[in-house]
């Protein structure tokens, strides 16, 4: 597995937080690459939370972690952190808050959901396992969905099948 950097590492604690990353990446296996390089699977992609500029893919299944930090904890982690995502094209968001006191780390997913990662002083290393162990199933994994637009659908199946009635009942059952 490939992995590269893109973006402005222009903090201490980027810098620190991308050391150990690396480190951990290493140590799994995961090689290095020039963010040029095509067929890069996993790329960490630094931004700044006023203007998130995007990587631009070169492969279809590069899995993009945009990487930004800010000073002030929000109230809202999701309403502040979100814009980010959508903004720099990302499959992933870390969020960093350093408070100066504290470091807060936040995953945002794309399904408009969040958890924080813990993080203790001096525990550096058990802090970047657990990054890496949040973050490499999702950057491992390979979905790609290439639908296909079907105009001529059967006309015995316009109002679905036994299948997607099944699937209708699941979801009026889940938002409940």
């Amino acid at each position: 597995m490939v992995y590269s950097v893109s973006g402005q590492i222009n903090t201490d604690v980027l810098r620190w937080f991308m050391d150990g990353v690396q480190q951990v990446l290493q140590k799994n296996g995961y090689r290095f690459v020039d963010p040029a390089e095509k067929d890069i699977r996993l790329v960490f992609n630094f931004v700044e939370a006023s203007s998130p500029r995007p990587y631009r893919r070169k492969a279809q299944a590069t899995y993009v972690i945009s990487v930004v930090e800010t000073n002030e904890q929000p109230q809202d982690v999701l309403r502040a952190a979100y814009p980010t995502l959508i903004r720099a094209l990302s499959n992933l968001l870390i969020y960093i808050v350093n408070t100066g006191d504290h470091i807060h780390t936040y995953f945002v997913t794309l399904e408009q959901g969040y958890y924080k990662v813990p993080y203790e002083m001096g525990q550096d290393d058990k802090y970047f396992e657990y990054i890496f162990k949040r973050m490499e199933p999702l950057a491992s994994s390979s979905l790609i969905i290439n639908n296909e637009f079907e105009p001529d659908l059967p006309e015995d199946l316009w109002e679905g099948d036994d299948i997607t009635e099944q699937v209708r009942l699941a979801a009026k059952k889940s938002t409940k």
